[in-house]
């Protein structure tokens, strides 16, 4: 038979394989699909779940250092939009930005740069709080209020910062897929742009100048009318169809285009 301090030491060992295969879920799940609000909403859900926070957050940073995106848990719609702006990174949200390391404390009001909590914010006490880095800086993830304990352990902030670190590599997934699609996208435009321009123009030019060589064969004025109007249709028309291109076109790639465009339309201005 065990003693009660063996069966202590077992219910311990048990309990942290359980808190092990759950990260490894956790990060299993986080990175199991390529959206990245999808992405950013699983790991904000899995990091409270498997520390027992009741509320969670990850911040998102912006190319100008602060908070573009913060995706929140436990938090309702109502006291959302109640707090009505993005926090600012500073007192203990902005130390994770300046100096990236785990911070645990019993009491976050109690932190030395502690600056409260805005209007309409729930009121939390112990907080954890890990950066999150992938390529580049991507953030931090905050959880508060452990449901269990008056603070997080140890062994929390240990389980954090692996699935933070997972997290990385799952943002950095997802961005780059974002990237590729948009890629995919801009490619998929300069076919379509070229085609009008290839096919589409050119047959319609083709078809006016052909129409235009008809006139003096033709005797009746009202057949001649006509004619000159439906060539100034067609000259319309391949008007519109180069503005579409032209908005189809990533500027990095159009400026020639355009350019060549811009002369010929001038040109016929000029001769007509």
């Amino acid at each position: 038979m065990f003693s009660g301090s063996k069966w202590s030491t077992v219910a311990s060992v048990q309990r942290s394989d359980a808190r092990l295969q759950q990260l490894l879920e956790a990060m299993l799940s986080i990175g199991s699909d390529l959206s990245l609000p999808t992405v950013l909403q699983r790991i904000v859900d899995s990091a409270s779940k498997l520390v027992d926070a009741r509320y969670g957050a990850l911040g998102v940073v912006g190319d100008d250092g602060q908070l573009s995106e913060l995706v929140t848990h436990g938090v309702d719609e109502s006291t959302y939009d109640a707090v009505g702006r993005l926090p600012e990174l500073k007192g203990v949200l902005g130390v994770l930005m300046t100096d990236p390391k785990p911070v645990r404390v019993r009491d976050v009001s109690q932190h030395p740069l502690a600056s409260g909590f805005p209007s309409g914010h729930p009121q939390m006490t112990s907080f954890l709080g890990v950066p999150i880095r992938g390529r580049e800086a991507v953030g931090s993830l905050y959880l508060t209020d452990h449901q269990t304990a008056d603070e997080f352990s140890a062994e929390d902030e240990q389980l954090a910062v692996m699935l933070a670190a997972a997290s990385g590599v799952a943002i950095d997934n997802a961005r780059l897929q974002a990237s590729l699609e948009h890629v995919a996208v801009l490619e998929d435009r300069e076919r379509i742009a070229r085609e009008l321009h290839d096919k589409v123009i050119q047959r319609l030019f083709a078809t006016g100048m052909a129409l235009q060589t008809t006139l003096p064969l033709t005797t009746r004025p009202e057949v001649s009318d006509r004619v000159n109007q439906a060539v100034e249709e067609i000259d319309e028309t391949i008007r519109d169809i180069r503005r579409t291109i032209f908005a189809l076109e990533s500027r990095s790639r159009r400026g020639v285009r355009v350019d060549v465009f811009a002369r010929v339309d001038a040109v016929r201005a000029v001769a007509e």
